[in-house]
């Protein structure tokens, strides 16, 4: 989520992807801040393991054929970028801890959030006593242990033929294990979903050839919205829906790239994944601060589309001046580059 342009024109379709993933995030979020907040997780609880296998897979195709040939210094640049992500994630939730509002249940203080380290940094999707959540921005973190964890990967996959789909075999299946014995591991679990994505863009040498499973994908998405609605809290079915959804969504992103590429909401919506990260800590800033005069109104009112409506508009109008900021001031693109590239 955390990448600021694209490598070259192939892959607008992942930036498109992101895109896509972050608009429908919006929903997802919406729902969260409505009274009936359990169904954002009912109809999209393939959406946040989404982000960490894209991450993966976005790894893996534009990193892997670097690592094939011995590029230095690659290790080294993503250990950072996922450093930079952790004091991020750190950073966002002293900042969450003093201006999220405790009428919510939100608010544990900047001592308790650090006293948790281990529930959070480690565990992953903490709470205390009392239901409320410790941390915020949560999915960044298996986004960043990602990060940091494709080097080696990559680096032990071009030299060794098989590592990678026997180490991803055995890793998820891991993470099933646990999933389904209710080991409280989320960090873990959703770090199984990157290391799908890092096989995904290892195994996929073509990316194009992601279009032609287009139509199976589209099939597969409607049986799982039948299905994960009931079943999405299993581990199993929220990874499947995640591949489900990332196959999916690239191949009709391919489609809209080849067909509609000049059309301002492809290219705006691009522009939301290459500004993934802005737009995702954008919209729960946004939403934090209509929920005050709206509180948390029924999701379907006036008072939930306007939440929708407004953050989505909110969100986009952020990312389009991100990107008028760094066009024309060095000082804002250094800036950004330091914080989000």
């Amino acid at each position: 989520m955390n990448t600021a342009k694209p490598l070259s024109s192939r892959l607008d379709y992942l930036d498109l992807t992101k895109g896509l993933l972050v608009c429908v995030m919006v929903i997802y979020h919406s729902l969260n801040y409505t009274n009936q907040y359990h169904l954002g997780f009912r109809f999209f609880s393939f959406l946040p393991p989404s982000f960490v296998l894209i991450t993966g897979f976005l790894l893996a195709v534009v990193y892997f054929p670097r690592f094939q040939k011995g590029e230095p210094g690659l290790a080294r640049r993503l250990v950072l970028r996922s450093l930079r992500l952790l004091a991020l994630f750190v950073a966002l939730n002293v900042v969450a801890q003093l201006v999220r509002s405790p009428a919510y249940g939100q608010r544990v203080g900047v001592a308790e959030f650090f006293a948790h380290w281990q529930e959070v940094f480690l565990q992953g999707g903490a709470r205390l006593d009392g239901g409320g959540r410790i941390a915020a921005f949560e999915v960044l973190l298996p986004i960043a242990y990602t990060i940091a964890l494709a080097p080696p990967l990559l680096i032990l996959a071009a030299k060794i033929r098989f590592f990678l789909p026997v180490f991803c075999v055995s890793f998820v299946g891991l993470c099933g294990w646990l999933g389904h014995h209710d080991y409280p591991l989320v960090n873990l679990l959703f770090i199984g979903a990157g290391v799908i994505g890092i096989f995904g863009g290892w195994l996929v040498r073509d990316p194009d050839v992601l279009e032609r499973f287009f139509w199976p994908a589209l099939v597969a998405a409607v049986a799982y919205s039948v299905i994960g609605t009931g079943w999405g809290s299993l581990y199993s079915v929220q990874m499947a829906g995640s591949i489900i959804a990332v196959v999916f969504l690239c191949g009709l992103s391919m489609k809209l790239t080849s067909h509609f590429a000049g059309a301002w909401i492809i290219r705006h919506t691009i522009r939301v994944g290459q500004y993934s990260l802005v737009a995702y800590i954008g919209q729960i800033a946004l939403l934090q601060l209509l929920v005050r005069p709206l509180g948390r109104p029924d999701p379907i009112s006036w008072e939930a589309l306007a939440m929708f409506g407004g953050t989505l508009v909110g969100m986009s109008l952020m990312v389009e001046t991100s990107r008028w900021l760094r066009a024309r001031s060095a000082l804002a693109d250094r800036a950004y580059k330091l914080v989000f590239a």
